[in-house]
């Protein structure tokens, strides 16, 4: 405190030195201009400038005096200096009477010589800051464009401590400096009483007080019809004071308050500003350096460590930083202090463990300022004890909370978010929800974690509420089902912390519960290694953690055993998947789980499929169809009917295969099942396609993809997007062939469906094939040829040697070619169309002599050895 009073004595001094410097200058200039020696007061005024660049009244006084001095360009070049600066820096124009003073200048018109410099400027009690402003652009813009608003009298900026108010307030005071021929105060309350206000403005103002009793008074009819704009910084602790900014404001209707506060005024008329932190990068981005708070830690940084290189890998770190500090400028200025003695990834890992990195030792700055906690400390020390606790709960949520949540697990109703949103302790988001700044979230979390006790029952009841919201969700209804899955992913970081403690004090019955809802989403949206990996994990802990032998338990370890092979054979891991199948196959059958052994016989049976192993995928498909008619499951029942129909068509059996599809699309349309439906008619389309009727394909791929799209199924529309990129490719439509082949690929990509990649590569490969663009329709061959043998696609392997085959046959290979073209005829695997187009190819090759027959194997490492 004695060192922040020198400090703050000062301050004050420096600013007398420089308010009498500045009007030692202005009035050398004056004098000049009287005596016709325009240049050299135009040489004083540029001076000014150097001090403060956005002053467009000084700005007008250096055009005016160049031009008469007969220097015309050098009046031109600084009015478009000062165009460019308050553009960039403010988006902002002159001012209409500087635009006209240009006008006339560049029309060479004469000036008034009457019009001389007035002796009296604008008044700028502003501090000086010691370091640059960075950043803040949009936030300037858009409160320079409040404070011109004729009604926006009182404009409060309202965040937490070490956002940035205080500067910003700064800078906007001297962007709006022009406009306040009475001048411009900034008047700092941090050390003052409530019932000191009234005397700390007029000692601002530099008014004669005779007699303290009426300093009130004197203040009021001081400010009538005075055009100034006034500052006040820090007001949140004297907000019993706030009456006297009403008074003052009817003195005159020319003055304009600007607040900065941690607590809004709640006054009729206050125009609210939530200022938040500087920009910063959530994401991998390429040009880290161009957002406000890596340019502030660096600027930091070369204050301490000025030998400091930033690299990407180091800028990268630092991006993490400003993330985990959410762009708090005074956070981020007390990380970069330490770098004199730290590097960048020792100041991330220390920050992440504490708070008590965020500190310093410096003396000049001020006390409030010296630490992040002690910002955050008092705040929180406004707070009543019930305050506390409800902000204790709500810290638990991670990414926001909506008001339902925030009403259920803490007792937070509407009015009290009101009340801790004015006191920057919690903010709005998008969707009607709210959050924490991250850092005091965590100070929050940190006050939590002091009773144990609390903090558990706290996080179990915020658990349970996931849990519960899960259950109750009515996925069978199409509307209702969107709407469910848009919510889950809004709280899906919620309800991942949920599960983890729900498993810690072993809940098996509300994890159970709220499964169905949960995977419904990860299907939906096409997270299936994110998905896979989550159940995997929850298996383990729960194995490791809650193995009590009992039905429930072994209930849930199924259930979650058959999800995280579904995953895995989405992402064409076969073996995993079917290993996962067994394995809860072998649980449910031990305890009677009718519906999971129903499923895990579907989606065994489905894994065969694509092996081709056609005659096991049947007899699976069947028993799961059985097993379903019992339990009365139609759902199930038709899914086994449907995947019956892939089995006849693969099996050439094609009335078979329409009869199972049109039954399929018949029983989804009847039960309402939307997504069903669309990939009944996908599966149909596949059908024709194979037939050669490509045109009523093409018809029935397009009436699933709007289906797809309307439910946001992921999987759906990529794999529908693929095969719409095969039959316009079919139908000679080669450039929407590519651009929907490559728009399913970049679906299948983000899911990792390999087998689905392959499919695109095989696409892309003939695309170009056919549109001459050889060289890349051979580099997309052999990736697909690569990716189906790595993971041993059969189908996939048999159509790509095809057009290998077509390739070889243009370089003069034929035997190998007919090798080729004979194995697809002879292998059962093989589709009816791909075998067709061989037959045709050998018919037109006329070759006599005996050829050896090659397997598919030995076809694929023969062509990997071409390449």
């Amino acid at each position: 405190p004695e060192a922040y009073s020198f400090n703050s004595w000062l301050e004050l001094e420096r600013n007398e030195l420089e308010y009498h410097y500045q009007n030692a200058l202005k009035e050398n200039a004056s004098y000049l201009e009287q005596n016709s020696e325009y240049l050299k007061a135009a040489q004083n005024l540029q001076k000014l400038l150097d001090l403060d660049n956005s002053n467009e009244e000084i700005v007008r006084l250096v055009m005016r005096n160049a031009y008469l001095g007969k220097d015309k360009d050098l009046a031109i070049h600084v009015y478009k200096k000062f165009a460019k600066t308050i553009k960039d820096e403010l988006d902002l124009e002159p001012l209409k009477e500087t635009q006209d003073l240009l006008a006339k200048i560049q029309n060479s018109e004469e000036l008034d010589l009457g019009v001389k410099q007035e002796k009296s400027f604008v008044k700028l009690n502003l501090p000086n800051q010691t370091t640059s402003f960075i950043g803040r652009r949009n936030d300037l813009s858009e409160l320079n464009k409040r404070c011109n608003v004729k009604d926006c009298r009182l404009l409060s900026i309202v965040g937490l401590g070490g956002i940035g108010k205080t500067r910003l307030g700064l800078e906007l005071a001297r962007a709006q400096a022009a406009n306040y021929p009475d001048g411009v105060y900034f008047i700092a309350l941090a050390d003052i009483q409530a019932n000191m206000l009234a005397t700390t403005i007029a000692q601002a103002l530099e008014i004669n007080l005779i007699n303290d009793t009426k300093t009130k008074s004197s203040l009021l009819n001081y400010l009538k019809n005075k055009k100034a704009l006034l500052v006040l910084d820090n007001f949140e602790h004297i907000l019993e004071a706030k009456t006297l900014i009403s008074e003052i404001l009817e003195c005159s209707e020319q003055l304009k308050i600007v607040i900065t506060t941690r607590v809004a005024l709640n006054l009729k008329n206050e125009h609210i500003y939530d200022l938040r932190g500087l920009n910063y990068p959530v994401e991998n981005d390429c040009n880290l350096e161009s957002y406000d708070a890596i340019k502030l830690f660096i600027s930091g940084a070369n204050r301490v460590a000025p030998a400091l290189e930033f690299d990407n890998k180091t800028l990268q770190t630092v991006a993490k930083i400003t993330e985990l500090v959410e762009g708090m400028p005074l956070a981020i200025e007390l990380a970069s202090a330490w770098l004199r003695i730290i590097s960048v990834e020792q100041l991330f890992l220390e920050i992440q463990k504490s708070l008590d990195m965020l500190a310093s030792q410096q003396n000049n700055i001020v006390y409030r300022h010296r630490n992040v906690r002690a910002v955050f400390d008092y705040s929180w020390q406004r707070l009543e004890k019930k305050q506390q606790d409800i902000l204790k709960q709500l810290s638990i949520f991670e990414n926001g909370f909506s008001l339902q949540a925030a009403e259920e697990v803490a007792g937070a109703h509407l009015a009290y978010l009101l009340h801790v949103t004015n006191e920057s302790l919690i903010r709005t988001i998008n969707n009607n929800r709210f959050n924490m700044h991250e850092l005091i979230r965590k100070y929050i979390r940190e006050r939590l974690a002091e009773d144990k006790t609390l903090e558990e029952k706290y996080k179990l009841k915020y658990a349970k509420y996931f849990a519960k919201i899960l259950a109750s969700y009515d996925l069978d209804k199409h509307e209702e089902s969107k709407k469910s899955i848009a919510k889950i992913g809004l709280e899906i970081e919620n309800i991942r912390l949920s599960w983890q403690i729900l498993a810690d004090n072993c809940q098996l019955e509300d994890l159970y519960d709220s499964i169905i809802s949960l995977d419904f989403y990860y299907r939906n949206r096409g997270l299936h290694h994110e998905a896979q990996e989550f159940y995997l994990k929850f298996i383990d802990k729960l194995n490791s953690d809650c193995n009590d032998n009992s039905r429930e338990f072994f209930k849930l370890i199924s259930n979650l055993q058959f999800r995280a092979g579904y995953c895995a054979r989405q992402q064409d891991d076969l073996l995993l998947a079917n290993e996962l199948f067994n394995q809860s196959l072998e649980l449910a059958n031990l305890y009677d789980f009718k519906i999971v052994v129903a499923r895990c016989y579907f989606e065994l049976g489905v894994c065969a499929h694509k092996l081709g192993e056609f005659e096991k995928a049947e007899d699976y498909f069947l028993k799961t169809k059985k097993i379903a008619e019992e339990i009365n499951d139609d759902r199930l029942v038709v899914d086994a009917v449907n995947t019956l129909g892939l089995v006849a068509k693969a099996t050439n059996k094609y009335d078979q295969a329409r009869a199972y599809l049109t039954e399929a699309i018949r029983m989804f349309n009847r039960l309402n099942n939307k997504r069903g439906e669309g990939i009944a008619f996908s599966n149909l389309g596949n059908l024709e396609e194979s037939l050669g009727n490509y045109e009523s394909a093409q018809k029935l791929y397009y009436r699933a993809l709007p289906i797809f799209e309307e439910l946001n199924y992921v999987p759906g529309i990529a794999v529908i997007k693929g095969n719409i990129g095969v039959i316009e490719y079919r139908l000679n439509n080669y450039p929407k062939a590519l651009e929907m082949t490559k728009a399913g690929l970049e679906l299948k990509t983000k899911m990792r469906t390999t087998r689905g990649i392959a499919k695109s590569y095989i696409n892309l490969a003939r695309i170009y094939l056919k549109t001459n663009e050889i060289e890349l329709g051979k580099r997309y061959l052999y990736d697909a040829l690569e990716l189906a043998n790595k993971n041993n696609f059969e189908p996939a392997l048999i159509e790509i040697v095809s057009y290998y085959a077509h390739l070889i046959i243009i370089n003069s290979n034929k035997t190998f070619a007919a090798q080729i073209f004979n194995m697809i005829i002879d292998n059962p695997k093989a589709e009816a169309i791909h075998q067709q187009e061989a037959k045709t190819a050998l018919a037109k090759m006329d070759l006599a002599e005996d050829i050896e027959e090659l397997s598919l194997a030995e076809i694929v490492s023969a062509i990997m050895l071409l390449k």
